[in-house]
């Protein structure tokens, strides 16, 4: 069984970074509910979009190990390891910030799963090799494609509507705020311990 992970907002989870990044350089006041899109939403209207786009290159680099991942996903990594399932992650993510210092965003993830202890871990199994970057969302697809991943589990129905998307793969859509409604293709889950009751709870053929 070969798993596909999408890795911002699926794997690492952002929300209290975000909010307390902004409110650390004066872009929020602490009323703004600790959530991506409300402190999106926040920033871009009283700053404009070249302040987001600033706070988002400090969270994905500088300020990144800082970030927590979703409650269950050293359980599902474990999990997948015991079962002898592959794991592989594949993350659209631009070498460099569009704004801002220069900072390698991709060495900045690595560096996380390092920090996360994930790759010294023999119980979790993961190495660098296992996470690929990619500058574009097709060639994210391709990719997944090219693994021939079993299910895939990402936190944007988009990727899943894209035409060149594996048929064969099944989708598992993360989405613990209960945003997107659901699609006859994807698989809603809102928790970790939902994503693996989906590829445990029968184990698909």
């Amino acid at each position: 069984m070969r798993i596909g992970l999408d890795l911002d907002h699926t794997i690492i989870r952002y929300d209290a970074l975000l909010h307390d990044a902004a409110a650390e350089r004066g872009l929020i006041p602490g009323r703004v509910t600790p959530d991506q899109t409300s402190v999106q939403a926040y920033v871009q209207r009283h700053h404009g979009d070249d302040a987001w786009t600033l706070l988002q290159a400090k969270v994905y680099g500088p300020l990144l190990e800082r970030a927590q991942p979703f409650p269950g996903v050293d359980s599902f990594f474990r999990h997948c390891r015991a079962a002898g399932f592959e794991i592989n992650i594949f993350s659209h993510k631009s070498q460099f910030p569009a704004l801002g210092a220069r900072c390698d965003l991709r060495v900045a993830a690595l560096n996380w799963f390092e920090k996360q202890g994930w790759f010294a871990d023999d119980s979790i199994g993961l190495s660098p090799a296992q996470v690929e970057f990619h500058d574009t969302q097709s060639a994210k697809i391709r990719a997944i494609a090219r693994r021939g991943c079993d299910i895939f589990v990402d936190h944007r129905p988009e990727i899943f509507a894209e035409p060149e998307f594996p048929p064969p793969t099944v989708q598992i859509l993360f989405d613990p705020g209960h945003i997107y409604s659901a699609t006859p293709n994807s698989k809603p889950a809102r928790s970790w311990r939902e994503i693996e009751e989906a590829v445990f709870s029968p184990v698909p053929a």
